[in-house]
């Protein structure tokens, strides 16, 4: 199919800018996102409307604060993003990305249940090289905060909605270190014990998977000094 064709060219060009081109990509990668999006497919289902933007809002606020509030109160960190920041998560991030995997590739594979599955699966692959270059472990998790945003689209069949979610996901990620705060929840035999994983320089809000469970800092680690790259990394319980 087309659109398979379509992620495949998109795939392959943000693995080469990664590669060669690491500092041009927050300029390339949501250049190569909207302009694919566009030559596929020229319509894209965008509209400001009521109902829909106070479904965003209230999904939103279901899911995200809980985490902020959850964050806030085990990490104590909370650092606004800049003006610039914003500008980026919002425009760079959040509206290309919504307009390539909900506008395009879900609208054309159907926009049920399936189109959604298959969409999330693709948005996660799409975040490998996060994974591969810069060792950000949460970028393998991108596949449910996609749900999400597929849910969105699928009941309004407009992007605003998940566009408002990613974007404000990523604030409150950004804003609250939740990134640098999150803690896996290891359950056997009833007995739930929490996991650190390496610092990561960046990320997103991962809904679902992670629950924040302690935020204190490694008192092996000297201060200044980088976690080791992930593949390296061996998982030590908390005390």
């Amino acid at each position: 199919m087309k659109i398979f064709l379509i992620y495949l060219i998109f795939i392959i060009s943000s693995f080469t800018v990664n590669l060669f081109m690491p500092e041009f990509k927050h300029f390339f990668i949501p250049a190569i996102l909207i302009g694919l999006s566009f030559a596929f497919s020229p319509k894209i289902n965008f509209r400001f409307k009521k109902s829909d933007l106070i479904l965003s809002m209230k999904i939103s606020l279901l899911i995200l604060a809980p985490f902020a509030l959850l964050t806030y109160l085990y990490y104590g960190k909370f650092q606004p993003p800049t003006f610039s920041t914003i500008l980026y998560l919002l425009f760079g991030v959040a509206v290309s990305e919504e307009i390539f995997f909900r506008g395009v590739i879900q609208e054309k594979l159907g926009n049920n249940w399936k189109a959604l599955i298959i969409t999330s699966i693709l948005f996660s692959l799409a975040h490998l090289p996060n994974f591969l270059f810069y060792n950000n472990f949460l970028s393998l998790v991108t596949f449910f905060p996609s749900l999400i945003m597929g849910w969105l689209y699928m009941k309004t069949s407009n992007i605003l909605p998940s566009i408002i979610f990613h974007f404000l996901s990523n604030c409150v990620a950004i804003s609250w270190g939740v990134a640098e705060s999150i803690y896996c929840v290891a359950i056997s035999w009833g007995v739930a014990e929490s996991i650190k994983f390496p610092k990561i320089a960046d990320g997103k809000l991962y809904i679902g998977l992670f629950c924040v469970f302690s935020c204190h800092s490694d008192p092996e680690r000297s201060e200044g000094e980088e976690s080791p790259p992930f593949f390296f990394f061996l998982f030590k319980a908390c005390n």
